[in-house]
């Protein structure tokens, strides 16, 4: 009983754990809730946790000032909108995408959406079973859909 009772644990030890707490149909609901208000023009505070408080494109302690025209990003804080970051959280649309491929390369994985809007309000990954330093939180604050 011992030594089963080891092997569970040790397998448990050397595999480590995987949480994914969104499935993509999840992604696919809220996505269609987002789709279906055709917002197009709209301004968020994108907050970025993490071990280092040094942020590309935001004032330190900050958040990231976006602003989308027509569904594309025309502002990513004091970057330009080429930045990978911009290309990656930049849109409402293209944070989706980027949620998808996160599930893939994430060992947790852990999203919130907002209820009426659908969009991601915070997301919880973490690359590394055995690292904390590579777990990373995102947060959508300060949303504004703009001439509504």
């Amino acid at each position: 009983m011992r030594l089963a009772i080891s092997i569970l644990i040790a397998s448990f030890v050397i595999q480590g754990c995987s949480f994914i707490s969104v499935s993509n149909r999840d992604v696919d609901r809220s996505e269609e809730k987002w789709n279906a208000l055709g917002i197009r023009d709209y301004s968020y505070t994108f907050v970025i946790a993490s071990l280092n408080p040094e942020i590309e494109c935001a004032p330190i302690g900050r958040g990231i000032k976006v602003e989308v025209k027509n569904g594309e990003v025309v502002r990513f804080g004091t970057c330009s909108i080429k930045v990978e970051k911009a290309k990656l959280y930049g849109t409402i649309n293209v944070i989706f995408s980027t949620l998808r491929n996160e599930k893939d390369d994430a060992v947790s994985l852990k999203v919130s959406f907002h209820e009426f809007y659908g969009y991601p309000e915070s997301i919880d990954i973490n690359y590394s079973r055995w690292l904390t330093d590579h777990r990373v939180q995102y947060y959508i604050r300060e949303f504004s859909v703009e001439n509504e």
